[in-house]
């Protein structure tokens, strides 16, 4: 993934490649998402995915599919975070 540029308060991915599609685009999480996407524990939908190139209705469901994909490993080690903090919070409760 590219790092991204601001672009009125809003983190874009520009220039992304999908060699699917074989076409650069750019992105970024819904304005509404912006903070979230800097949380430890934050576990995206592809509905917080903004295109800001023009695609097809086809082209946006196959690049969200790719950018999951890309992002799976990131969310494999959000899960564990998440289930670690419950873990121990279900630790500490118990001996209290």
């Amino acid at each position: 993934m590219t790092k991204g540029i601001w672009l009125n308060d809003v983190l874009v991915f520009d220039d992304e490649y999908s060699p699917t599609l074989d076409k650069t685009y750019s992105w970024s999480w819904h304005p509404t998402k912006q903070e979230h996407q800097f949380y430890e524990t934050w576990r995206p939908k592809k509905t917080d995915i903004v295109f800001h190139t023009k695609l097809s209705r086809e082209e946006k469901v196959t690049l969200r599919e790719e950018l999951f994909n890309a992002m799976a490993e990131e969310f494999v080690q959000t899960n564990e975070l998440i289930n670690r903090k419950r873990r121990e919070a279900r630790a500490k409760k118990k001996l209290d």
